[in-house]
C-alpha cells in the first residue's frame, strides 16, 4: 500500500520546482562562464621603491623614479603605460593617488633592479604638497586579460614546474 501511494504522488508531481531551480542554476553558470571569458582584469607591476624627483625640463615639476625587478621591468614595462603612485604617510583612501605615465625604462640592471622614470600627469591635483624625495609605492598597469586566460596561464605555470 505505501508503494502505491508514493507512485501516485510521483505521477501527480509535475516537477515545476525542480525545473525552475535547474533553470536558475543554468543561468548562473552561463553568467559565470561569460564573465570568465568576457571580463577584463588589469594586471599590475608594483614596487615599494619609488620616490619623487625634480623634473629635468621644469624645476617646478616633479617626476617619479621607481625600481623594479628585471624580470618584471624588461620587456613588460614600456613608455606610455598608465601608472599611479601612492605616497607613504598619506593614506590613498583619504588623499588619493598621483596618476602618471611611464616615460623611460632603463636597459641596464643596477644593484638587482631596473630604474623606471614616470611623468606625473599635469592635470593631476594632489591634496598632498609634493616635495622632493617623498617615498611611495608605484603600480603600472601591464595589461588587461580575461579571468579564463589568467587561469590558463596559472595552469601552464604549474605544469611547467
Amino acid at each position: 500500500m505505501p508503494f502505491i501511494r508514493s507512485m501516485r504522488s510521483l505521477e501527480t508531481d509535475h516537477f515545476h520546482r525542480a525545473i525552475v531551480m535547474l533553470l536558475i542554476v543554468v543561468a548562473l553558470l552561463l553568467a559565470w562562464a561569460s564573465w570568465m571569458v568576457l571580463a577584463q582584469v588589469p594586471l599590475y607591476a608594483a614596487t615599494q621603491a619609488a620616490h619623487l624627483v625634480v623634473s629635468h625640463a621644469d624645476a617646478a615639476q616633479f617626476n617619479i623614479v621607481a625600481s623594479f625587478e628585471p624580470a618584471v621591468a624588461l620587456g613588460r614595462i614600456y613608455p606610455g603605460q598608465a601608472a599611479v603612485m601612492r605616497l607613504d604617510g598619506f593614506p590613498w583612501s583619504q588623499y588619493g593617488t598621483i596618476p602618471a605615465t611611464v616615460r623611460h625604462v632603463a636597459t641596464e640592471v643596477i644593484d638587482g633592479s631596473v630604474q623606471v622614470e614616470l611623468t606625473i600627469i599635469a592635470n593631476a591635483r594632489s591634496p598632498v604638497p609634493l616635495q622632493l624625495g617623498l617615498p611611495g609605492a608605484v603600480e603600472i598597469e601591464l595589461e588587461r586579460i580575461s579571468p579564463a586566460l589568467l587561469l590558463l596561464r596559472a595552469a601552464g605555470t604549474l605544469i611547467a614546474d
